[in-house]
C-alpha cells in the first residue's frame, strides 16, 4: 500500500527552514518565493505517512507565524493544505489516514474531499483558528498536477485568460502578479490529468497569448503525463511520482 501526502506550508523564501519542517522522510519540495509557499511530498504506508506528517505540522507551527507571512498565493494556515492520495491503496485507506492526522492535529483542522475551493470559500466568511498557525485543510484527492505558466503580459488579460481556462474540464485557476520577475502568472490545479493535462492547458493559452515567458510543474507528476511535456519552456525539468519512488 503507497500513499501520497502533499502538504503546503507557509513558506517559501527560507530553504533551510522548509528543509528543517519537511523533515528527513520528504521525497521532494518545491519551493516558491513569490508565493512564499512550499510543496512537499511524501510517500509510504499509512504508519510512516502518519509519523512524517505529525512531525513536520509540529515543526510548521513551532518556526512559522502565519501573522508575519505575506505571498501572492492566499493561504489560511502555516500547513495550509493537506491532501492525502491513494496512489496505489484504496481511497477508504486515505480517508483513514487524514482523519488521523487530523485527530492529531494541535491546531483547528477542516476536512474536505475534493472540494478545496468550496471550503476556502466558507473559511473567508469566518472560521476558528490558531492564532499563529492559523488552520489546516486536510482531505483526500486524486493525483493532480498543479501547473504554472508566466506571461509577459499584465494582470487584466491574464485574468480574462484564466476566465477561459476555466472552461476547460478538469482545470482550477488563478492569476497572479510576480513582482520580483515583473511578470504575471496564470496558476493552475489539474485536478484531472488524464482528460486536461499540461499540454492541453497549454496549448490553450498559447492560443491566447503570444507572450509566454515560461512555465514550471510544481512537485510531482505521473508518469503518464511526461510525454505532455514536450516543447513547454519548463524552467526546470519535471519529476515524476514513479522516478521518486524508483518504479
Amino acid at each position: 500500500m503507497i500513499l501520497l501526502a502533499v502538504p503546503n506550508i507557509s513558506e517559501g523564501r527560507r530553504p533551510r527552514l522548509v528543509r528543517q519542517i519537511a523533515g528527513p522522510a520528504v521525497l521532494d519540495v518545491h519551493v516558491d518565493p513569490d508565493h512564499n509557499r512550499s510543496v512537499l511530498t511524501y510517500a509510504g504506508g499509512p504508519e510512516a505517512l502518519f509519523d512524517a506528517c505529525t512531525g513536520m505540522i509540529e515543526r510548521a507551527i513551532e518556526l512559522l507565524d502565519l501573522n508575519a507571512h505575506d505571498g501572492v498565493h492566499p493561504r489560511f494556515g502555516v500547513v495550509d493544505v493537506l491532501p492525502i492520495v491513494p496512489y496505489q491503496a484504496a481511497r477508504t485507506d486515505a480517508a483513514q489516514l487524514a482523519q488521523r492526522i487530523a485527530d492529531a492535529s494541535p491546531i483547528p483542522v477542516y476536512m474536505y474531499e475534493d472540494d478545496l475551493p468550496d471550503l476556502r470559500r466558507r473559511l473567508r466568511a469566518g472560521h476558528r483558528a490558531h492564532p499563529t498557525a492559523g488552520v489546516i485543510c486536510i482531505g483526500v484527492r486524486g493525483p493532480l498536477i498543479a501547473f504554472n505558466v508566466n506571461l509577459r503580459t499584465d494582470l487584466a488579460n491574464a485574468r480574462r485568460i484564466v476566465r477561459d481556462l476555466r472552461r476547460l474540464p478538469g482545470v482550477r485557476a488563478l492569476a497572479f502578479e510576480l513582482q520580483a520577475r515583473g511578470l504575471v502568472q496564470v496558476s493552475m490545479n489539474l485536478v484531472d490529468p488524464s482528460v486536461t493535462g499540461p499540454g492541453a492547458a497549454f496549448d490553450r493559452i498559447a492560443t491566447l497569448s503570444d507572450d509566454i515567458e515560461d512555465a514550471e510543474i510544481v512537485g510531482l507528476i505521473p508518469e503518464s503525463n511526461r510525454v505532455e511535456l514536450q516543447g513547454i519552456p519548463l524552467q526546470t525539468q519535471a519529476r515524476t511520482i514513479e522516478d521518486v519512488l524508483g518504479r
